[in-house]
């Protein structure tokens, strides 16, 4: 039954031949922002920490990757509470009207023995981002963090969150594409967490543009836009286009650019067995005309497996990934 409801049909579009390299990172290159603000040159900031193992809490990192010289390092972190265990998923990077920057991420506390932590817990955790360090600002929790996996900020320290589950890891929702989830907006002004979209299939990706926001959502297959009023809350929902299997959205221009995993079986394997590989297509979306969707590159897991964000920055394509220690660029035609 689980192989059933968990294959996918859809089929993976032939292999990219573009050039290629690999940029070494820490496990798990999950989610990538990019910065052209702060350093004298633009650069990659990626969410890694281990990610197979799901009963122990390893410590994370933000690596940098300098997008002039392809180097990479994890970037100090100062300020952080005694024994703060660091484990990113989703982030997102936002700058002030003083020119402030900030990284936000989706962190999470698992339930684990051996430290006496006895309940999972996950967190938003927000960092002035400077030159050559992160600086802990807050961390942010609420009940409503069911299982979140993306998060998207906006100046004022506001932020929205997508919860993948309402129950953390649930297989049954998952593989009978319960419409369980939900977005959650928090509102800085008034420190106050609502639930401001629901009866979501793993919603996943999320992405602010003025008074409209975009999530993407795993199983449910679907790419929404949301019309935002002052309070948060989201309403007016449309869909921009079906594609199974969706996760980060990030932009180029006017253009949404979107990673799937078209093989869910394949993806579960690849969880249990890094030798197995998981394919990757990465989508770009025209939110506003027709056609709406278009393959910009697609690997069957031989270059990289499970890719979770694409970043294109003069004339690349960046692409993270769930479990691997690197991040994929792509020479695009």
């Amino acid at each position: 039954m689980s192989i059933l409801l968990l294959s996918s049909c859809a089929t993976v579009p032939k292999n990219s031949e573009f050039p290629s390299k690999r940029i070494p990172t820490g496990p798990g290159s999950e989610d990538l922002v990019i910065d052209t603000l702060l350093t004298t040159y633009p650069r990659l900031l990626v969410s890694c920490v281990e990610r197979r193992d799901r009963h122990t809490n390893f410590q994370g990192d933000i690596y940098e990757i300098n997008l002039n010289t392809d180097e990479s390092r994890p970037l100090k972190r100062v300020g952080e509470p005694e024994d703060f265990i660091f484990q990113p998923h989703g982030i997102d990077f936002i700058c002030d009207a003083d020119k402030n920057c900030y990284l936000y991420a989706v962190t999470h506390l698992k339930k684990e023995k051996k430290r006496n932590i006895k309940e999972t817990k996950h967190f938003v955790v927000k960092y002035l981002v400077e030159a050559n360090r992160l600086v802990y600002k807050a961390t942010y929790e609420s009940p409503l963090f069911t299982s979140p996996n993306a998060v998207a900020a906006l100046s004022d320290g506001s932020f929205y969150i997508t919860n993948d589950a309402k129950k953390h890891l649930s297989i049954t929702e998952s593989m009978l594409k319960q419409k369980k989830c939900t977005v959650v907006f928090y509102d800085a002004k008034y420190d106050d967490y609502i639930i401001a979209a629901k009866e979501l299939a793993f919603a996943n990706g999320i992405s602010i543009v003025g008074d409209k926001v975009y999530v993407a959502t795993t199983r449910q297959g679907k790419l929404f836009r949301y019309q935002r009023d002052s309070g948060g809350r989201l309403s007016n929902r449309e869909k921009i286009v079906s594609i199974m299997g969706q996760d980060n959205l990030r932009w180029y221009g006017d253009q949404l650019i979107l990673p799937v995993h078209p093989k869910s079986l394949a993806f579960l394997r690849h969880y249990r067995n890094a030798e197995k590989l998981s394919p990757t297509v990465i989508y770009q979306i025209d939110p506003y005309n027709r056609p709406k969707k278009k393959v910009i590159y697609a690997d069957n897991g031989e270059e990289i497996c499970a890719g979770t964000t694409g970043i294109i920055h003069n004339k690349h394509l960046y692409i993270g990934q769930v479990f691997e220690n690197y991040v994929l660029k792509v020479k695009l035609p």
